[in-house]
């Protein structure tokens, strides 16, 4: 085990020495040693002690809250890294408006390519899906005006008009009826967006996690507005690992049965998970990040976790060494 989830709501992590104990109603649900623990993911309403939380960052292990909707709420980290010189390189290149506005170009086509290649792989394969493909080709039109953009402001509109597009066909890419009409959140209205925005909460912690290794601020991005709290080079560098990650999990979730709309409960307006789902969409979540695949053009094999953690050090020599960032691309 790499990642401790804490799913059952009004809980209690302590610790045993060097393990750590869920309390369920004064009962032991999970005892687990810290050995197999790199971090802890709290959901909802999980109490935790204060030396529980000193262990765990004695021991350089981070903690992450997410609400009980899936929602980012923060992190409890070890020490900051001493590489100060990193990061005042990186507020350097944060204020080259050049670097930026050519690293945040990137980052956008990136993310449309991947959108474009996951339409154009499915529209080869059914052949009365033209829809899909104009949808896929209006993308290309949009990455190709990238390049006479005038500022970060086209880009991100370029950037929203292509997430349209392709969730406009998102729904084509499942084999079952599940509901979908479009991305919509805070709250998710349907059992897809309930596990695309889980998904990508999941996702941000993971790559502020390698980021957070790696040395670099997590707060000063290029693409995404820098705001106070706002984890915006974490936003940055998650958007490559959206579609290929998040999408094509909740793709084959639904596709394979692993869940299905009976899985998931309505409160309001709002559509949950079931804890049970909500447990079984974690398992191929973790599953999903081991899945080792080849890594862009070289030869080697690197599961998505370590691929995530490649691409952040591949960042930080582009902060150091002013080298080209290469993002990851769907084939």
């Amino acid at each position: 085990m790499s990642t401790l989830y804490i799913t059952k709501q009004n809980t209690q992590l302590t610790k045993k020495g060097k393990r750590i104990v869920v309390i369920e109603k004064n009962d032991i649900a999970a005892d687990v040693p810290l050995i197999n623990v790199e971090q802890v993911i709290i959901i909802g309403k999980v109490g935790i002690t204060g030396a529980t939380i000193q262990l765990l960052l004695d021991e350089n292990i981070p903690i992450t809250y997410l609400s009980y909707y899936g929602h980012y709420k923060g992190r409890l980290v070890p020490e900051l890294s001493k590489n100060s010189i990193l990061r005042v390189k990186q507020f350097e290149s944060y204020k080259d408006r050049n670097f930026k506005f050519n690293l945040s170009k990137i980052i956008v086509a990136a993310k449309l390519n991947n959108m474009r290649n996951i339409l154009l792989k499915k529209s080869r394969s059914v052949s009365d899906l033209e829809d899909v493909q104009n949808k896929a080709e209006e993308i290309k039109d949009l990455i190709n005006k990238l390049e006479d953009a005038d500022d970060e402001n086209q880009l991100r509109g370029y950037e929203g008009i292509g997430s349209r597009y392709y969730f406009s066909q998102f729904n084509k890419l499942l084999n079952y009826n599940f509901k979908f009409n479009g991305r919509n959140r805070r709250p998710p209205t349907d059992p897809v967006n309930s596990m695309l925005s889980f998904g990508y909460s999941l996702l941000l912690n993971e790559v502020l996690t390698a980021i957070s290794i790696s040395g670099l601020d997590p707060y000063i991005g290029f693409f995404h507005s820098v705001e106070y709290g706002k984890p915006s080079l974490a936003l940055d560098l998650m958007e490559e690992f959206r579609q290929p990650i998040i999408d094509i999990l909740v793709k084959n979730i639904i596709n394979k049965k692993i869940i299905d709309e009976d899985d998931f409960r309505k409160d309001g307006s709002k559509v949950l998970f079931t804890d049970e789902s909500k447990k079984i969409f974690l398992q191929e979540y973790e599953r999903k990040l081991e899945k080792y695949v080849k890594y862009n053009d070289e030869k080697e094999n690197l599961s998505w976790r370590k691929t995530i953690q490649h691409q952040i050090k591949l960042f930080r020599k582009t902060i150091v060494n002013n080298q080209k960032y290469v993002p990851i691309e769907v084939r």
